[in-house]
Order: structure tokens, then sequence, then C-alpha cells
């Protein structure tokens, strides 16, 4: 019986090395989309509302059986409408306040539990430009703070894999940590109310060894035929 057992788990774990090692040459495309829309309706004051989505996709390969190499393209988005108040005055501002693009390369690598489920995790390194426009008011004043910032940071992410079937794999990430990074910060602050404006930039460095987790995202990845 034990001997049986025995039998039985080697060529269970023989099964998945087998199919896992026609992995390596596979090519594949990943993707990932997040939308989301908020209402807000203060008492005694008027309707708010916001959106935003971000869309990630991926061009990658599988080096050997457990390593891949994957190309990314990162992209957010977001805006709504809120209104302002000053002490004579109220704005109403509406439209895009935020949004992002960017592009990196991802190491992973893979541990397969069996020939359905597996982890992944590695690092990967990103170029990114965003752009924010924030609104607010201090007295009497009504101001208008643009921001335009290049970054480059590392990042450490984790994530788990189910298959599906032989062409698609269900994908989720666990966690993840930006550790490093470097960004040029350029932008202005304006009045809506006056004359007023200045300027500011500079360079700003960044190392937080923190781990977000749970991160919790789904995304799908579809194989190219050999």
């Amino acid at each position: 019986m034990k001997k049986s057992i025995l039998y039985l788990v080697i060529l269970a774990f023989g099964s998945v090395s087998t199919a896992f090692g026609q992995m390596e040459g596979k090519r594949f495309i990943s993707g990932s989309a997040g939308l989301n829309f908020n209402n807000r309706n203060p008492v005694n004051n008027r309707p708010e509302h916001g959106y935003s989505y971000n869309f990630n996709i991926g061009l990658g390969k599988f080096k050997t059986a457990t390593k891949t190499g994957e190309w990314t393209i990162l992209s957010s988005l977001g805006g709504g409408k809120n209104y302002l108040d000053a002490q004579t005055q109220s704005i109403t501002r509406k439209g895009i306040g935020s949004f992002a693009l960017g592009g990196g390369y991802t190491w992973n690598y893979y541990k397969h539990f069996s020939d359905k489920f597996g982890v992944f995790g590695g690092p990967g390194l990103t170029l990114r430009y965003a752009y924010s426009k924030i609104t607010d008011s201090s007295g009497d004043n009504i101001y208008e703070q643009k921001s335009n910032e290049v970054a480059v940071s590392f990042q450490l992410a984790a994530g788990a894999y189910y298959a599906l079937n032989e062409r698609w794999w269900l994908i989720g990430s666990l966690a993840f940590s930006n550790p490093a990074s470097v960004s040029y910060v350029f932008g202005k602050a304006e009045s809506l109310t006056s004359d007023a404006e200045s300027k500011n930039s500079g360079f700003h460095y960044k190392f937080s060894p923190s781990l977000n987790f749970p991160s919790v995202g789904l995304g799908l990845r579809y194989f190219f035929k050999d």
C-alpha cells in the first residue's frame, strides 16, 4: 500500500515536471484592467462624482520552465466633478484630474504545484510619466496645482496563476513593493481668483522597503501557438 502511494506521488510530480518542461520558449500576452466609479451626495450640498481606470498589458516569454521575461505597458486615468467654495465665490471643476503612462520589464520565477496551479514573483524596472491637477481652496483663494512627474522605479511583486486550459491562464496579484525610485517633478500652482502664480521643480528620491499585502488584482494570460 505504501509503495503504491509513493508510486502515485512520484508519478504525479513526474507528470507536472514533464508538462511544465514544455513551457520553455512559450510566448504569451497578459492583461488586466480596472474601472471605478463613485458618487458623493453630502447633506445640504451639491452631488459630486469621480471615475478612474487602470489598464496593464504585457508581452513575455518563458526563458525556462520556471523563469519568464516580460515587457509591460501601464496606464491609468482619473477624473470627475467637484465644487470648491471660498469666502466670496464658488468654482465647479470637472474633467480629467490625473493620468499616467509607463513601460518596463519584469523577471518572474515560478513554482508549479500542479499542472493547474502555481505561484510566481520577481523584480522589475519601470519608467513612468504622470500628470495630476489638484484644485483646492484656502481662505478667499482658490488655486490649482498642476504637476508633472517622470520616474524610474524598482519593484518587487508576487502572484499566483490558475490554468483554465492550455491557452488561457487566470492570474492574480498577491503582494507588491516599490522599494526604490527616483523622479523629477515640475509644475506650477496658479490662483483661480487672482493673478498669483508660482513654479516648482526638483528631483525626489524614495527608499521604502515596505510590502503591500495582500494586493488583490486579477488578469488573463493567453499563450500563442508555436
